[in-house]
């Protein structure tokens, strides 16, 4: 058995877009876990001491954690938060989680059980969409995670997400997240190119599960589809310079989402146990997503200071 200590780092930006119970279903699961993992564990949370009172947040986290806890503050969003958490860790592997996924049972076992192989530095879980509500039920089908894996399975992968992830020290050290700049999200698909062009593979256990919620009401619905049109341009800039170029670039893109919502809704609608008669509701859920996902990137092309300013997730 081994004494290698592990730390597992916790971002406390997204807890407060999500409902209360899953960060409290979270902690739960961590602290199972640690105690069940039989190795020394950190957990690191590190939050934005501009926007949260330490001893607000330190209260609920000690009450639902009995296994050791740093709580570091730090101003920043999300990558910047992971960053930073992981720069003051002592273990190796580092595990990088958010504060809205709630684990299941022995992820954390086969996620580090990747390690046992020396040559292995990346290692991945599967994340996928909670279908416990309608909502969920038509994130889980067209949203960009794939569905719950029916068998874990260990395998070569080209991508990540940053709540299901374990780095060596090493490795980590020489490739934290880039910072997203004027987006929110899609630093861990930079860093996986990173990865790539450094011959570094990326291992995923799909044993390794946990659910991560749909958007939480309807106004978070509206800001994560805009801002993530808005990511998606800044990460994929149109070729074509003029106006007119980009919205035919971005029409296109629209068509290919919402002709990928109704394959995707069609094949997997009776795993994630949708009724027919959902299906008309869960096909309007897709088509709204997707159509403030083009209009975020269209204000991006017309206001791009503006919309990198606003609508943060």
């Amino acid at each position: 058995m081994t004494h290698t200590p592990v730390t597992i780092v916790v971002e406390w930006d997204n807890a407060r877009l999500s409902e209360a119970d899953r960060s409290i279903r979270l902690l739960e699961q961590l602290d199972l876990q640690v105690r069940a993992l039989g190795r020394p564990a950190e957990i690191i949370v590190c939050y934005d001491g501009t926007a949260l009172d330490r001893v607000a947040l330190a209260e609920p986290l000690r009450r639902h954690l009995a296994v050791p806890l740093r709580l570091e503050a730090s101003p920043g969003e999300y990558y910047a938060l992971k960053n930073y958490a992981a720069s003051l860790s002592t273990g190796d592997p580092i595990v990088f989680v958010d504060s809205d996924v709630v684990p299941e049972s022995g992820w954390l076992v086969h996620l580090l059980s990747c390690f046992d192989d020396p040559d292995v530095e990346v290692a991945c879980g599967s994340t996928y969409i909670d279908p416990s509500t309608l909502l969920g039920k038509a994130f889980a089908l067209f949203w960009f995670y794939p569905l719950r894996p029916r068998r874990g399975e260990r395998a070569r992968t080209m991508r990540f997400y940053a709540n299901n992830v374990a780095f060596r020290r090493r490795t980590f050290e020489r490739f934290p997240f880039p910072l997203a700049g004027q987006a929110s999200r899609g630093s861990c698909l930079a860093l996986a190119t990173q990865l790539a062009d450094a011959g570094i593979p990326i291992w995923s256990n799909s044993a390794a599960r946990m659910s991560h919620p749909p958007p939480n009401g309807l106004h978070h619905f509206i800001v994560r589809a805009l801002a993530q049109g808005r990511d998606r341009f800044l990460r994929e800039r149109p070729r074509s310079r003029s106006r007119l170029g980009a919205l035919l670039a971005i029409g296109a893109r629209l068509a290919r989402n919402l002709a990928r919502s109704a394959r995707e809704i069609g094949s997997g609608y009776r795993r994630v146990g949708v009724p027919l008669w959902q299906l008309p509701a869960i096909a309007v859920i897709a088509t709204a997503y997707y159509g403030l996902f083009f209009c975020g990137e269209v204000a991006t092309i017309l206001r791009g200071e503006w919309m990198a300013r606003n609508f943060r997730i």
